[in-house]
């Protein structure tokens, strides 16, 4: 009688088995090397070569064994009465409609869990304080991240897979729940196989432009092509809009230094930053030259302002002084806030048909501290990421919801986003990608300055690569 991998997996219970089907891709002398190390009676040839497949059963029985014992440990584990630190990224808006969020949580969870949140500022902010906590391990028990952030903190063994989470039987998510998550966004944290993080929302990249202007100028529609935008742009610097409020010079488009605008150009233009297996990046590409050409070209002429952070760029648009302004779709409630005595709209950046679009956003994840506030931290995302909290949190925040569910109880707005999603593209999930963010940024400054790209774009693809080494150099 042989003795199958399959069939011995449809013995076992049913939540087990998943833990265990990774066994049946090894091949047999993989097995066979794995029993040589656990018997060492095998690897002096006592068992005849039949018996080696009988002896598949006392594998899967330790391998079994092990993962369902981490799986049990995190049952038995109790988060009653945890309070965990929660160190957050939102603005001063987002800011108070997370704190009533958590006062929610807090006052109505059953496990006497408190959330207190810190704000830090931006996504930097957290990021640099996490690598000094990395150093000190004066951990918070929860953080806002992006997915490159949260896999430099989990190869620093800063947070925790949240696999075993979703996946308990206890405290994990039903197969329902599970479906009901946007997959596309659920892979974008997770890198071989592990979850670093999971993403409570996500944005887009739009085009804001100046409706009004855009009129005075002979214009019924924002542009679709980026070779038409680049022309309404110059054109914009020859006909002042009439309700500018500002002293700047008028420009047609007002740039905000940050990887993400150029990353989402470069998208739409059919570019990538990285090749498919992710281990290498490409930005020694056509694509990649348009983009930066354009840019060139509009600085050359007078239609671009570069500016330091996103409020300065929005200040300049909010001004009058500058028709078009590029930035992430969560951002439509403070733009609306400081826009007064024009018309404005959004839109989806000019594309080739090629293009995708730059989906992005920050991602919550758990830190490795003790198993009762881990699990607690994952009670608290859990419930910040169900329909009912979704669909109140989209409408404070303008951000897109992850889970489908909460969609259809929202306007169209929310509903397109899930169709973008197939046309969509992400910044990469790799190790100390924030050193090459920096060397991107750096990078438009050099082409604006003139930098000759043939030199240029080399250049910082190779440095790019040595931050994809496990010590970033």
């Amino acid at each position: 009688m042989e003795w199958h991998l399959s069939a011995i997996l449809q013995r076992w219970p049913r939540r087990v088995q998943p833990n265990v089907q990774w066994l049946l891709a090894l091949p047999a002398d993989s097995v066979s090397w794995l029993w040589d190390r656990l018997d060492p009676g095998r690897a002096v040839g006592l068992y005849p070569p039949m018996t080696r497949r009988r002896l598949y059963a006392p594998i899967v029985l330790i391998c079994t064994l092990a993962l369902s014992a981490c799986s049990t440990g995190l049952e038995q584990v109790d988060p009653e009465g945890q309070t965990i630190s929660f160190w957050c990224s939102h603005d001063a808006q987002l800011a108070a409609a997370m704190t009533e969020m958590i006062s929610e949580f807090n006052s109505g969870n059953p496990h006497g869990i408190t959330v207190k949140a810190e704000y830090l500022g931006g996504y930097g902010e957290v990021y640099d304080r996490m690598r000094v906590a990395l150093q000190t391990r004066e951990l918070p028990t929860l953080l806002s991240a992006y997915g490159n952030q949260a896999l430099d903190y989990h190869r620093s063994r800063g947070v925790v897979d949240l696999t075993p989470y979703m996946t308990s039987v206890r405290w994990g998510l039903s197969d329902a729940e599970r479906q009901d998550y946007v997959s596309e966004l659920l892979d974008k944290d997770n890198a071989g196989g592990v979850q670093v993080a999971l993403r409570p929302n996500f944005s887009v990249e739009l085009l804001y432009y100046n409706a009004d202007w855009l009129y005075e100028m002979g214009y019924d529609a924002p542009p679709t092509t980026w070779t038409r935008f680049a022309r309404i742009s110059r054109e914009a610097t020859l006909a002042a809009f009439s309700g500018r409020q500002g002293t700047g010079e008028p420009v047609g488009y007002v740039l905000e230094e940050d990887a993400s605008r150029l990353a989402s150009i470069l998208f739409s233009r059919g570019g990538e930053l990285m090749n498919v297996w992710q281990q290498a990046y490409t930005f020694n590409t056509d694509p990649m030259r348009q983009s930066l050409n354009m840019l060139r070209q509009l600085n050359e002429y007078g239609a671009l302002a570069t500016v330091l952070s996103h409020d300065e760029a929005v200040a300049r648009f909010a001004a009058g002084e500058s028709l078009f302004l590029t930035g992430s779709s969560s951002k439509i409630n403070t733009i609306g806030e400081q826009v007064q005595g024009f018309a404005w709209d959004v839109t989806m950046l000019p594309r080739e048909p090629v293009g995708r679009h730059n989906v992005y956003g920050g991602s919550l994840a758990v830190c490795k501290t003790d198993a009762e506030a881990q699990l607690a931290a994952w009670l608290f995302l859990k419930w910040f990421t169900e329909p009912a909290q979704q669909s109140r949190w989209v409408q404070e925040t303008r951000y897109f919801p992850v889970r489908r569910s909460a969609a259809p109880e929202q306007e169209s707005y929310y509903r397109m986003a899930f169709e973008l999603l197939a046309r969509s593209q992400a910044e990469p999930t790799v190790m100390n990608y924030q050193q090459v963010r920096r060397l991107l940024t750096q990078g438009v400054t050099r082409a604006l300055n003139g930098e000759d790209l043939d030199r240029l774009l080399p250049a910082l693809e190779t440095e790019a690569d040595r931050a994809l080494s496990p010590t970033g150099r």
